[in-house]
């Protein structure tokens, strides 16, 4: 994915991806906006697949591989030596494609919890968001290793392993007369979002803000994907990007001057890893995740995408939305 139109991060549609231009956040315990982001994948055309990670289960030699964690995966996942993974094609900087390539600091991550956990991981890679979380559930993968935006709605759905935090993050076009500095200042603007992503309620949220100061409501308006919503907003058809604040500052950087990021972050939120309820992978998955925090190899990740500030201190399973 040369391209460098910002994914939603998966909140996984509504069930996110963004920009991180000025934020401190806290870490609460949970992950370059999104996003954006994770649904039924009924497999695109376009869809493509690609191997990482290693192939000698619990032979495997790799320095990373640890054991004791590879002994709390399932049955299944021990047999297939193997995790089912769909991602998002077009997630910067989390997934998307370069020289033929799905790059991203969530593919970094996912490669080195296979390390872990000894098995491979098996990425599909998909532009239709809406279809993840319902291919999740279905079992025709494991996971989505995107990252998705935790929201109530996706917990009863699939498991969460919060692994990144974000907030959600606006772009206007260069010049423009726009400026959010609060959620107030998003009433009555028209804005642009990736269909399905967490973005379209996160925005929506705004609503009962809106009604308090007598200004009336932003107007959400649906994009199939985020090429489609960034050329709305370049065009002048709608006045903002709502994308996950990481992707919005990757995009930005990508685009030179052509777009501009709003200094609101709102609602700083967990990301993570979204499992199959069933399979029982999400404790597997969090000891891995933990001892990558613990040994510093998921700080060199995030340290490589220009995301430190986004590192969460431990691994949770199903964090709080409150």
């Amino acid at each position: 994915m040369s391209t460098h139109s910002l994914p939603t991060r998966p909140t996984a549609h509504t069930n996110r991806p963004r920009l991180t231009c000025r934020r401190s956040l806290t870490v609460l315990a949970a992950v370059s906006t999104i996003a954006l982001t994770a649904a039924a994948c009924g497999s695109s055309g376009d869809d493509n697949t690609a191997n990482g990670g290693p192939s000698s289960g619990a032979n495997n030699q790799n320095a990373k591989f640890d054991q004791s964690i590879a002994d709390q995966l399932p049955a299944a996942i021990k047999s297939a030596d193997e995790i089912k993974n769909i991602v998002f094609n077009n997630s910067p900087p989390a997934t998307f494609q370069k020289d033929g390539k799905e790059v991203g600091w969530a593919m970094d991550l996912s490669a080195a919890i296979a390390d872990v956990l000894g098995v491979k991981m098996n990425t599909t890679v998909s532009g239709d968001f809406s279809t993840f979380i319902p291919g999740i559930q279905n079992g025709r993968f494991d996971g989505s290793f995107g990252p998705l935006i935790v929201t109530p709605e996706r917990l009863k759905q699939i498991d969460i392993v919060g692994v990144f935090q974000v907030g959600t993050g606006f772009a206007s076009k260069s010049g423009s007369d726009v400026n959010v500095n609060t959620a107030t200042d998003v009433c009555g603007l028209t804005v642009a979002a990736v269909e399905g992503s967490a973005f379209i309620k996160s925005v929506e949220s705004i609503n009962p803000k809106c009604e308090e100061a007598a200004k009336p409501d932003p107007i959400v308006q649906s994009f199939p994907n985020n090429a489609a919503a960034q050329l709305a907003v370049s065009n002048g058809r709608v006045k903002v990007f709502a994308s996950n604040a990481d992707a919005l500052q990757y995009l930005i950087s990508q685009t030179g001057d052509k777009f501009e990021r709003e200094p609101l972050d709102y609602q700083p939120i967990i990301e993570g890893i979204g499992l199959n309820k069933d399979a029982g992978l999400a404790k597997a998955v969090k000891a891995a995740v933990d001892k990558l925090i613990a040994d510093g190899t998921y700080g060199e990740i995030l340290k490589k995408w220009n995301l430190s500030e986004n590192a969460v201190t431990e691994a949770v399973i199903n964090p709080s939305t409150s």
